[in-house]
């Protein structure tokens, strides 16, 4: 048996980056069949290993975010934490984030990141940003500075703050996940 070109190429499990790959094999003449079968499987591990899952790639794109993307990031996860959505809040972070702010710098495991959202004697009542940039380095890399100003209740006192934040995203299987933030309070 003779695999068609049509069959292999564009792969939906090679998520259409390999016909190279699924041509230069159609042209190998005389194969049986098990060797045939072998060979595509083989092309579609290749293609696992490379290129991911088709999921993956649907997740990621080829193309720079755009800094509304990249903003409606960063206030999907404020409004989770105004919300109390650690759920939303893990899912949002990376496996591992790195932080920085008042406490000194620290190392928070995605499931401690929504306990810490939900835990604490703290309400964030609004917050807004200010002065805004975007950076997309790579197309699955996004790093967004801003000021924000917020009104928060601590231990059941009302405060108004304002600081300068930087989050760092990187787009993976998962989707956009926050891998660093940084705040520093202002005067």
């Amino acid at each position: 048996m003779v695999l068609e070109r049509r069959n292999i190429s564009p792969s939906p499990f090679l998520c259409g980056r390999a016909p190279l790959l699924a041509t230069v094999y159609m042209a190998i003449p005389d194969r049986s069949d098990a060797a045939e079968i072998a060979i595509g499987l083989e092309l579609y591990m290749v293609g696992r290993v490379f290129w991911g899952t088709p999921n993956q790639e649907a997740a990621m794109p080829n193309t720079h975010a755009t800094t509304a993307d990249i903003v409606a990031l960063e206030k999907s996860y404020w409004d989770a934490v105004k919300q109390k959505d650690g759920s939303k809040t893990a899912k949002l972070s990376a496996e591992t984030s790195l932080v920085t702010g008042a406490r000194g710098i620290m190392k928070i495991p995605k499931d401690k990141m929504g306990a810490m959202t939900e835990d604490g004697d703290w309400i964030l009542n609004s917050y807004e940003f200010e002065d805004i940039e975007v950076s997309t380095p790579a197309p699955d890399i996004a790093i967004i500075v801003y000021t924000v100003r917020q009104k928060v209740n601590m231990g059941g006192k009302a405060q108004e703050l304002r600081a300068a934040d930087s989050s760092t995203w990187i787009r993976g299987s998962n989707g956009w996940e926050c891998h660093a933030h940084s705040e520093t309070f202002l005067t």
